[in-house]
């Protein structure tokens, strides 16, 4: 096993068994390397393995066998080390045991032994090391970053962070580039970032479009290939509206995407004939007994939900129906549900021939298990036929239910 740098690991073995790591030997995998056509698997031994640096490195087995890779493992070039001073019967009698460098990836040292592993007398069985020349080295760029994420940036908004594992040990640095709804461009350069710089944030964007961002890692003029990320839209929203019976909500239903920061559309409550708005519920909060409503600068989910009750009886009786001698007439009713919140009984007179209502009384939430009452005085009424009735009404709207009324005479 060797360490290639902090995060790259290679194990050999067994049935030219070659396994990496990128995560500094937590998982490994199975790498691919080629055999040469005379071999199968079983017949190999990986004896050992070695890199000068993360993209240069060097396998040794069984029948003096040498893999070669310049590309940090992509690929593996094999070949054999032939050694006449090493031939008994033939040359699958030898094997290299250990690979090294000797100061840089251009050195390899390699050591070989005859395969019983014994050490006698003869020459040709003794352990030899091998000192090569690794000519047509070609620098490599650092390792490519991964798992680019855009994420919601957070206050103040709109912001977009972008975060990537750097899987390179020996960058000099990062470019970060950004496209505006394709993942194929056209790309512009954000920032040129430090070695190890792992996020950006990017303040220079909107909740309408949808973003892209890739990043690359570079030392010197060689550059990495571009790690992409999957498409960052704008923060979207929904209203879900529901309505209970006896009225309607209208838009009904989960609404349209609503974009960070904009308005939705407005609400209205209907209630249906013989009804009444009971409660809207906002979010879960009661925001009374109101018609319609708007969420403004949207930045969250909500739910609105208004109810309904029906108005079944509203009743009036009276003590009397004639007033002599400025005697008092007292005028009592039932109304059925008992309405409260911005409910309104309201008690008008109008004399006989004339053409409007005259307000007595206006009761708000002051009635209650059922009943309200309303005394008139009718001492300084003048003489005549009047009719008192009483209406019904929520907030500033009579109620479907229509009014009733009592004739009175003041004599």
């Amino acid at each position: 096993m060797t360490y290639a740098d902090d995060d790259h690991v290679w194990v050999v073995g067994s049935d030219a068994g070659v396994f990496k790591s990128t995560n500094g030997g937590s998982t490994f995998t199975t790498a691919t390397r080629t055999l040469p056509g005379e071999f199968i698997p079983s017949q190999l031994t990986m004896r050992s393995v070695a890199f000068a640096n993360p993209y240069d490195g060097l396998i040794v087995s069984t029948y003096q066998m040498v893999w070669r890779t310049s590309d940090a493992g992509a690929s593996w070039t094999p070949e054999q080390l032939v050694d006449p001073s090493t031939l008994y019967d033939t040359l699958y009698d030898y094997e290299l045991r250990c690979v090294a460098f000797a100061g840089s990836a251009a050195v390899p040292v390699i050591v070989g032994r005859y395969y019983g592993g014994f050490f006698p007398a003869s020459n040709r069985e003794k352990t030899r090391a091998y000192r090569g020349s690794w000519v047509g080295l070609v620098p490599q760029p650092p390792f490519a970053p991964s798992g680019v994420k855009a994420a919601d940036g957070g206050a103040p908004r709109p912001r977009i962070t972008v975060t990537w594992a750097d899987n390179s040990a020996d960058e000099d640095g990062f470019v970060i580039e950004r496209s505006q709804g394709s993942a194929s461009g056209p790309w512009d350069t954000l920032a040129t970032l430090g070695a190890g710089v792992t996020s950006f944030t990017d303040s220079a964007v909107d909740w309408t479009s949808t973003w892209y961002y890739r990043v690359r890692s570079f030392r010197g003029d060689l550059n990495s290939g571009w790690a992409v990320s999957a498409p960052f839209e704008g923060d979207i929203f929904t209203v879900t509206s529901s309505h209970g019976m006896n009225g309607s909500i209208s838009p009904l239903g989960v609404s349209a995407p609503i974009t960070y920061g904009a308005d939705s559309a407005i609400y209205t409550i209907t209630p249906a004939p013989g009804s009444v708005i009971s409660n809207v519920v906002v979010d879960g909060v009661s925001v009374g007994k109101i018609s319609a409503y708007k969420f403004t600068d949207v930045r969250a989910d909500h739910t609105i939900r208004a109810t309904f009750m029906r108005v079944t009886a509203l009743t009036i009786t009276s003590n009397r129906t004639t007033s002599t001698g400025g005697r008092s007439i007292a005028f009592s009713g039932t109304i059925s549900p008992n309405m409260k919140n911005g409910t309104h009984v309201i008690v008008e007179w109008i004399k006989s021939g004339a053409h409007s209502w005259t307000r007595l009384a206006s009761y708000v939430d002051t009635f209650s298990s059922h009943h309200w009452s309303y005394t008139l005085s009718t001492r300084t009424r003048a003489h005549g036929t009047y009719f008192v009735r009483v209406r019904y009404a929520g907030g500033t709207t009579f109620l479907p239910c229509g009014s009733i009324s009592r004739k009175i005479v003041i004599r």
